[in-house]
């Protein structure tokens, strides 16, 4: 009976430190009211509905370091656009030799202006990254205390159900002639109902904390795949910043005034106008040359099946691949992360594939990183699984192959649709976020190179 008595008093102690008091509770709840009212007033404004993942509240020093960029990249590209403005004027006024004179001297400035903007993005990418490896940090770290939390809720649980065990085990008449008094066991039976009332709650908390600790699990997923996407992105980035330094040398290079007549043009673009007069489609990265009917027809599909118009659908395929000789160099396992190995081996099992001769893309040598992306659509292995039951079902193909280009447009469309690109004007905002997740509004220049690309595309009658 002793024994019995201990096990209940000990119980209610530990079922005290899981469920305090109504009154400290409150307390409690307003005080975290109290604090999210704080923070929201210095966070920035909550990304759209539809995007799962929340914007990082700029805490970090990367985080504030990447607000003072954008800033910078917003007066660097008002100033390119008054340039651009200024070139367009001189060149439909009257040729002169002082008219030549200065718009080269602009068009040099104009040059320099987009490396400069060039070299932004890149810090921004970089920044990013920073700040989304210290929120993956956060999140294992949450994690850990979460599954500390569920393990003690478990360890309180089992004593509060062995206490209740001994208490069932004991009759009325036990008690009385135990206790020896009426209001022994009285209070006896209180603590009893006491018990079952905590043990309730106790289960009540469990679930919550276990379907806390899943959605973390989901959460970090979620950052580890964008990080993968912002590495990518450093890839084209650097690209761009030689592309920019290259023109601007060419440029310097020219001696006379009457040789300057660069045009400003996106590069992709430009090389997609060249591939429409040819009437070729290609995607260097898995050496995918197709007749540029066949791309459009392929574009058609997916568009018909997600949603999201095949210009874009095109664009961004196209984009995604041409953005260094890298990402099709790749050999596995070497340069793939260890975490895509295994859906990449279940993937070649499945396309019949052999894993070590299959093209992939190659890890960077400039900065910390991993490479991996297959396919068309530079898709990472993970990635493609998690897509690979929805795009069957759209593409009517039991095994979606990502090497194919109808196959990988799917993907695209239904990653761009679920960014809300069904609607032409959030375009740019989900070719954003295809990229940069909740940290999209500090990679627009990314949207522009898309959109410029699927404007080539419409001219020549892709609607």
């Amino acid at each position: 009976m002793t024994k019995h008595r201990l096990l209940i008093s000990f119980a209610l102690a530990a079922l005290c430190v899981v469920a305090p008091p109504a009154a400290a509770q409150e307390q409690t709840d307003s005080s975290a009211a109290n604090s999210d009212e704080e923070n929201a007033a210095s966070s920035p404004a909550p990304s759209p509905a539809g995007e799962s993942t929340p914007t990082p509240t700029p805490t970090s020093k990367a985080a504030a370091q990447l607000k003072q960029n954008a800033k910078k990249l917003a007066v660097q590209e008002k100033e390119l656009a008054e340039l651009d403005k200024k070139i367009e004027q001189l060149k439909a006024g009257e040729v002169s030799t002082s008219t030549q004179a200065e718009l080269a001297a602009d068009k040099v400035a104009y040059l320099t202006g987009e490396l400069a903007a060039a070299q932004l993005r890149f810090e921004q990418t970089t920044l990013t990254v920073t700040e989304v490896n210290r929120e993956i940090e956060q999140v294992e770290a949450d994690i850990a205390q979460s599954e500390t939390d569920v393990t003690s809720t478990r360890e309180q649980l089992g004593q509060t159900l062995r206490a209740l065990y001994e208490h069932d085990q004991t009759t009325i008449i036990d008690i009385m002639f135990g206790q020896g008094s009426l209001s022994s066991v009285l209070s006896d039976r209180r603590a009893y109902h006491t018990l079952q009332q905590r043990t309730v709650e106790l289960i009540a908390s469990l679930k919550e904390k276990q379907v806390h600790l899943s959605e973390q699990h989901n959460h970090l997923i979620a950052q580890q795949q964008q990080l993968e996407q912002l590495k990518l992105a450093q890839a084209y980035q650097q690209a761009e910043i030689t592309d920019r330094r290259s023109d601007q040398q060419q440029l310097l290079r020219q001696k006379e005034v009457e040789q300057a007549k660069y045009e400003r043009r996106i590069a992709e673009a430009q090389e997609a106008r060249r591939e429409i007069e040819r009437q070729i489609f290609t995607v260097q990265s898995a050496g995918l040359e197709v007749a540029l009917t066949d791309a459009f027809t392929a574009a058609r599909f997916a568009s018909a099946r997600t949603g999201v118009r095949p210009a874009l659908l095109l664009a961004i395929l196209k984009v995604e691949t041409n953005v260094g000789a890298n990402l099709g160099s790749g050999s596995f396992p070497d340069d793939m992360h260890p975490d895509s190995r295994e859906p990449f081996l279940r993937l070649m099992k499945k396309l019949g594939r052999d894993p070590y001769q299959t093209p992939i893309s190659r890890r960077p040598a400039s900065y910390a990183g991993w490479g991996g992306a297959i396919g068309p659509g530079q898709f990472m292995p993970w990635t493609w699984e998690t897509l690979e039951t929805r795009i069957a079902v759209l593409s009517g193909k039991p095994v979606p192959d990502p090497f194919t280009l109808a196959d990988a447009l799917v993907g695209v469309g239904i990653m761009l649709a679920d960014r809300g690109a069904t609607d032409t004007a959030k375009e740019a905002e989900a070719v954003a976020r295809y990229l940069a997740g909740p940290n999209w509004i500090y990679h627009l220049w990314y949207s522009s190179r898309v959109l410029a690309v699927a404007d080539e595309y419409v001219r020549e009658g892709l609607n």
